[in-house]
């Protein structure tokens, strides 16, 4: 389990139920109230800039049999759904969009979602009410065919840097052993790219710099910093070998 507190946060929209688990993250224990707008969502999500007919899904609840109308944020949803976001819109059936079309609007197309999955509206079989109308013991074989959370495996890697190390360096956890080792791989390839005119990061990406500091703060060696602040977890494919890129702006990534 992991326990995110963001200063700020850029959404890429999938769900209204995402963009607001992704609100409720931004100062979720510092509690600092900001000077400034701390939340962007993206009109669109990438997806939808490749031009696919479903975009919203994976956590969103677009289908080929629930599909929205555009798959542009300004045309399907309303300012108050959020402007200041919260659980209210994903909970509560908004009243004032009830004679809307789901297939116009992303909140009313995910309680559209809610009542075929939870009460098996539109001839959906497969629906929790199984749950109230049969024995408990059916319990089992619905969890089954609904997972909660299907994980994919993963590997650790982390950007290795020490005392006597020139320029960082990709490692991969061995977590099968103990104690764990670390070894030198060749998957992660560094990229460099060319920013436009009028660009430029939000912070600073300088991984050497990064590190110092905290080595600073908390008067710890490179070596263990490296390991701490600087490990990322990829997924693991079993039958084939993993490329991926780095840039210092944009992390880890594999090729869109």
């Amino acid at each position: 389990m992991r326990d995110h507190d963001y200063d700020w946060a850029i959404a890429e929209p999938s769900s209204m139920r995402s963009i607001i688990q992704l609100s409720g993250r931004i100062q979720r224990h510092r509690k600092q109230s900001p000077k400034t707008e701390n939340l962007y969502i993206l009109a669109k999500n990438i997806k939808a800039l490749q031009g696919r007919e479903i975009t919203f899904e994976k956590p969103g609840f677009e289908t080929k049999n629930r599909k929205l109308n555009n798959h542009d944020l300004h045309a399907i949803l309303d300012a108050t759904q959020y402007a200041e976001p919260n659980s209210i819109p994903s909970i509560q059936l908004p009243r004032q969009l009830e004679k809307t079309s789901p297939h116009s609007n992303l909140v009313m197309l995910e309680h559209m979602a809610y009542r075929e999955q939870l009460l098996g509206d539109n001839k959906q079989e497969n629906n929790a009410r199984i749950w109230w109308k049969n024995q408990v013991t059916w319990c089992a074989e619905i969890q089954r065919r609904q997972p909660f959370r299907a994980s994919s495996p993963d590997q650790a890697y982390c950007l290795y840097i020490d005392e006597d190390t020139e320029q960082p360096v990709w490692k991969i956890k061995n977590e099968n052993i103990k104690p764990i080792e670390y070894e030198k791989v060749s998957t992660i390839a560094d990229i460099s790219l060319l920013i436009t005119k009028g660009n430029q990061p939000w912070f600073d990406t300088d991984i050497q710099n990064n590190y110092e500091e905290l080595a600073e703060r908390f008067g710890l060696p490179l070596k263990y910093i490296s390991y701490c602040y600087g490990e990322v977890r990829l997924r693991a494919y079993q039958d084939q070998v993993a490329e991926w890129c780095y840039s210092p702006l944009f992390g880890v990534f594999k090729e869109i």
